[in-house]
């Protein structure tokens, strides 16, 4: 079905996400409610309000001096206040690209290395599982090191322990070329003092992942 990016889309895995389970009926209501406006008034997935919005509050079916409360207590869903002079703040629903925008792309990628794994053989096709060897892992020079500025970032945050991680920084160096890592690595560790309740508690590799990957959708 063509959506022309009118729908919201609400994933079948939502009835096993226990954070939305945990939620009151009206809660849940309010969660889908949040993501229908986020498509008609948001761009990828954010959108700036103001805590009062009578609108939203009216979806959500509270009064405008419930509102704000409420959207903290939405699973997956960060509010952040700005520095504007109207007082307004950021909405903003985590994963919106990759569940929103594009949900077709694990099925191209799939149909892809489904082509790519048929070898012609005398005149017929014949399908051929590779097997795929891991590479025995190495060991980091012992001379690497990040940079400076980053180093010290890390070693001011409770992300101090991946400072020698040097796949993973790498890795994110390549993917998110451009990205003011010092910077973004300070603002998580700001949010996670702010909301020790939703803060990373064991991976915080992947955490960081998916901070850096919403920060650099952010600056496009």
């Amino acid at each position: 079905m063509g959506d022309q990016k009118r729908w919201f889309k609400l994933w079948h895995t939502i009835l096993d996400d226990d954070d939305i389970l945990s939620l009151s009926p009206t809660d849940r209501w309010a969660f889908a409610a949040l993501g229908c406006y986020l498509v008609v008034h948001g761009h990828l997935g954010r959108v700036m309000i103001s805590p009062r919005n009578p609108a939203l509050a009216v979806a959500f079916g509270c009064g405008p001096e419930a509102l704000l409360d409420t959207l903290k207590r939405l699973p997956h869903v960060r509010v952040e206040n700005t520095q504007s002079d109207n007082g307004k703040i950021a909405v903003i629903m985590e994963n919106w690209t990759k569940y929103q925008e594009d949900s077709t792309i694990y099925k191209r990628v799939k149909a892809f290395r489904k082509r790519h794994d048929v070898t012609v053989i005398r005149g017929e096709e014949r399908r051929r599982e590779e097997k795929r060897v891991k590479p025995p892992p190495t060991s980091p020079p012992l001379d690497w090191s990040l940079s400076d500025p980053i180093a010290h970032a890390l070693s001011r945050t409770r992300f101090a322990r991946l400072s020698d991680q040097r796949e993973f920084w790498q890795a994110h160096f390549r993917a998110q070329n451009g990205l003011d890592f010092p910077a973004q690595i300070l603002r998580a560790e700001a949010w996670c003092a702010s909301n020790s309740d939703r803060a990373p508690k064991k991976n915080l590799k992947r955490f960081l992942h998916n901070w850096f990957q919403r920060a650099q959708e952010e600056e496009r």
